[in-house]
Parts: C-alpha cells; structure tokens; sequence
C-alpha cells in the first residue's frame, strides 16, 4: 500500500517540475527572444529556488533579472510579458475555477476574484496613453507579439495548468482523497490565488492552507484536508527546489564553460 502511494507522490513531483518548463516557455514566447528552451528554463528555475527560501515571491524579481540580460528590451520588456503571461493563465484558470466550484461548497462568485489579476495591464495601458515612455515600454512585447506568438502562449500555458491538476490529482489519490481529479480542478486555482501575494518563504502555511480549505470545500474532512493540503505542498515545494538547484548548477557550469568569472557572467547570455 506505501509503495503505490510513494510512486504517485513522486509523479506528482515531476508534473509539478513539468509545470515549471512550461511556465519558462511562456515567458521566452512572449520575449520572442532567440534563448534556447534549456536555458530559459534555467533561468526560470533559479527564481523557483529563490522563492522556495525568500518570502514575497523574489524569485520572480530574480527570473526578471535573469532573463532581462538576454532581452533586447531590458527590464521593463520582461516586465510586460510576465504580465501578459499572468494574465492569460488567470483567464484559463477560470473554466478550472468554475468547474471545481461547481462541485463544492463555496459560492460561485469565488473565482471573481482573479479578475485583479487585469488590473496592472488595464494601468499600464492608461498610462501609455497618457504618454508614459515606461508604460510604453512594459506593453512593448504585447504590440510586438504576432498571432503565433499568442498560440505559442497558450500551448504553454494550458501545458502549465494540465501538469499542475495532474500533480494535484495524483497527489490527492495518494492520500486518499475521493474524487481526485474533480479536487485537483479546485485546488489549483486555490493554490494560485494564495500565490499571488506570499508572505513566507516556499509561501509556508499559506499555500498548504488554501489546499487544505480547497480540499475541505469539495467535501474532504477537515483533518485530512489539512493533512492532504500541507502533503501537497511540500510535494510542490520539493518539486520547486529539486528543479531550482539542478537550473543553478547548470548555469554555473555554462558561465564556467565561456571561460569567465562568475560574479560576473554567470548568469549572462546563452
């Protein structure tokens, strides 16, 4: 009985490292820069470790950093197409909300609140028209971005959610929750809104919180919610360090292999 719930634990771990590929996908689609997948995933999987031990998501400050020395527009060009990616994974996140709330004891006006997730864009967008150059510059890679940039996007981002329910649905049979799957549709949505403003490093106690409550509402008991929503997120949490410390030593030997300081170049150009 232990055995067939370890193996699921751990597929659970490498859908939930499958999402973080995808995730990096989506941002070098909306960069339209030439980085090769491989290191584009590097970059992205550094700011995973940052997040797992720093508190108010700095990893994302530390992807933008990285993946700003290979993008032609710079730091407010990463910037606007971190929010165009944001804001597409809201917009499928919804069909998931919705289904999930369907099933369970929350009222539908729940999955409203994602509509915040607009906001910075509808700001960036008023104030280019009003002349900001920095607002211009953030929309640069939305104006710039063709049609199968857009397609390219959401093959990416619907990958990201596919490998995230996956995770969750798995991890939720393991620990004995009925209806994984209809569960899963619940707790990723759940685990999206408690990340969007984590006040704790690997967003500790926040995230396995909202997993537990998302499980609790879909009719789970409320001690083996808690139990099945801190399982889940220290599954992801492992997932996010495992792929975090493999993308900094493959930066590391990259930077060595151009024959420079590390201070310096160790996370510059492909």
């Amino acid at each position: 009985m232990e055995m067939p719930q370890t193996v699921e634990l751990v597929a659970a771990g490498v859908c939930f490292a499958a999402g973080i590929a995808c995730c990096a996908g989506s941002w070098r689609t909306m960069l339209g820069s030439q980085l090769r997948l491989g290191s584009a995933c590097a970059r992205y999987g550094v700011g995973s470790l940052a997040n797992s031990f720093l508190p108010a998501r700095a990893g994302d400050a530390v992807r933008i950093g990285l993946f700003s020395r290979v993008s032609p527009g710079g730091m407010l060009a990463v910037a606007g197409a971190v929010a165009a990616v944001g804001i597409a994974r809201w917009l499928a996140l919804l069909p998931l909300g919705v289904a999930g709330v369907v099933d369970s004891s929350l009222p539908p006006f729940a999955i409203a609140v994602a509509a915040v997730a607009v906001l910075p864009l509808v700001a960036a967008w008023l104030l280019a028209r009003r002349g900001s150059e920095r607002a211009r510059a953030l929309l640069a890679p939305l104006r710039s971005a063709r049609r199968k940039t857009y397609c390219a996007l959401a093959g990416w981002v619907l990958g990201t959610l596919a490998a995230r329910v996956a995770a969750a649905t798995l991890a939720a049979d393991a620990l004995g929750i009925t209806h994984p799957l209809l569960a899963a549709l619940l707790v990723v949505p759940a685990l999206e809104l408690a990340g969007v403003v984590p006040l704790t490093p690997a967003n500790i106690g926040i995230a396995g919180g909202a997993a537990a409550m998302a499980f609790h509402a879909h009719g789970t008991p409320m001690h083996t919610a808690l139990a099945a929503g801190l399982a889940l997120h220290a599954v992801e949490t492992a997932a996010g360090i495992a792929v975090g410390a493999t993308s900094f030593l493959s930066l590391l030997v990259a930077a060595r292999g151009h024959g420079s300081p590390i201070r310096h170049r160790a996370f510059a150009g492909p």
